[in-house]
């Protein structure tokens, strides 16, 4: 398995995550401009012009965000890394600039598109969106240590195709991971935002202002209701708890 030095490994996800965030950020600005939405001029061509548009999007989307990385490309059968170098241009490009690219056409497509927006709120993706960002954070975790070692076991041990082994690594923990992360949204990141949100309400609540009928209650001030609160040092010992586990890992 190949391992990026950890040297490059902040300028490596800069360089290939950070722009598409900004994107992301600014898409949304555009979308809540009050004044005008300024993708309504391709939301509102006529089908003939938007089936043709849609369908480029979507052809940009998988032709660039197939482009794997270029150290991980001479781990992938020769079809894959020729396919790899003709789009890149010999990775002229680069594959962080092949992922903006794609990053670009879907978030358009999203956008514009009424068939693409009711596919991504139908209930399988909607599920998927909720659970998107733990499955993010751990799927490395079990990609390239459980899904790794059980595939090169039944290679080396069983004499398993790779391509075989691949499969069969896919779907055995494929559903674990999706659990994993599904328990992780559920137990940590839900209950972290709706904190977040106590913590916002909190801060903006001026002191005075109550209901009728309540008493005035003191106004804590923001150290103070933040210790005093079981959920933030419940996050203290998860955030602990993931530094052992990565410093051990």
């Amino acid at each position: 398995m190949y391992t990026v030095p950890k040297t490059r490994l902040f300028d490596t996800a800069i360089r290939q995550h950070m722009p598409t965030f900004f994107w992301g950020v600014m898409f949304c600005d555009l979308e809540h401009d009050k004044n005008i939405r300024r993708l309504d001029s391709l939301r509102n061509l006529d089908w003939w012009w938007k089936v043709p548009i849609n369908i480029t999007l979507f052809c940009l989307f998988i032709f660039f965000g197939s482009v794997d990385i270029e150290p991980l490309d001479a781990e992938r059968p020769e079809d894959m890394r020729t396919y790899d170098a003709a789009v890149t241009g010999g990775y002229t490009i680069g594959m962080p600039f092949c992922m903006l690219i794609a990053a670009l056409s879907i978030f358009v497509l999203a956008l514009i598109s009424q068939w693409f927006q009711w596919i991504l709120a139908s209930a399988p993706f909607a599920f998927l969106g909720k659970i998107s960002y733990t499955l993010y954070l751990i799927h490395t975790l079990i990609v390239e240590w459980a899904q790794y070692d059980t595939a090169q076991a039944l290679i080396e041990n069983n004499g398993v195709d790779k391509n075989m082994a691949t499969l069969y690594v896919f779907l055995i923990y494929t559903p674990i991971l999706i659990l994993f992360a599904w328990l992780l949204e559920w137990a940590v990141d839900t209950p972290s935002k709706n904190f977040a949100g106590e913590i916002d309400i909190e801060a903006r609540e001026e002191k005075g202002r109550v209901k009728p009928g309540e008493e005035e209650k003191p106004k804590k001030g923001f150290c103070e209701f933040i210790c005093g609160s079981w959920k933030f040092w419940c996050i203290v010992g998860w955030f602990a708890g993931i530094l052992i586990i990565t410093e051990i890992y």
